[in-house]
């Protein structure tokens, strides 16, 4: 039931649950390798959908934007986004873990300061089905709005 690329990198102390179209991770912390993502689509329409619109060029149009107004509302939004991901991640870890941590700076900068799938950068767009996900779970991100907004309205339909 679950994506095959999920099961595959499952390692460490990781929960989800599922809600709907979205899975829910709670961060994966093993001594290796941090997990930075939170929220994956596992509806094959819409995961299809967001690839479609990838390759149709959005995440470059929307980085472009982003780019030429770094003060603008929408590049406010996305850094806002990417902080409120990164804060979520981190408070879904145990007391030991985020104690462990902040004793490996890597753990501190994958699970707390990075934002959304892990970037790195607020003013970053890259993966539309990680922002697609973080919206549909509840979080204020622009990019998964738009995302949503295109597939309502059927772009990226049967293209891929």
């Amino acid at each position: 039931d679950l994506p095959r690329r999920w099961q595959r990198r499952r390692r460490g102390r990781l929960s989800c649950f599922r809600c709907g179209r979205r899975l829910f991770t709670a961060a994966a912390v093993n001594r290796w390798d941090p997990w930075p993502n939170l929220f994956w689509l596992v509806d094959p329409r819409l995961f299809q959908r967001a690839s479609a619109l990838e390759h149709e060029g959005m995440v470059q149009q929307w980085q472009r934007e982003v780019a030429a107004e770094p003060q603008g509302e929408f590049a406010a939004a996305l850094a806002a986004a990417h902080h409120e991901y990164g804060a979520a991640r981190w408070a879904l870890l145990s007391e030991a873990d985020r104690e462990y941590c902040l004793g490996q700076p890597w753990a501190v900068e994958a699970l707390r300061d990075a934002g959304v799938g892990g970037l790195r950068y607020t003013s970053q767009v890259k993966c539309l089905h990680a922002h697609l996900a973080h919206a549909l779970a509840g979080g204020a991100n622009p990019v998964g709005e738009r995302v949503l907004s295109l597939v309502r309205e059927g772009e990226g339909e049967g293209r891929q």
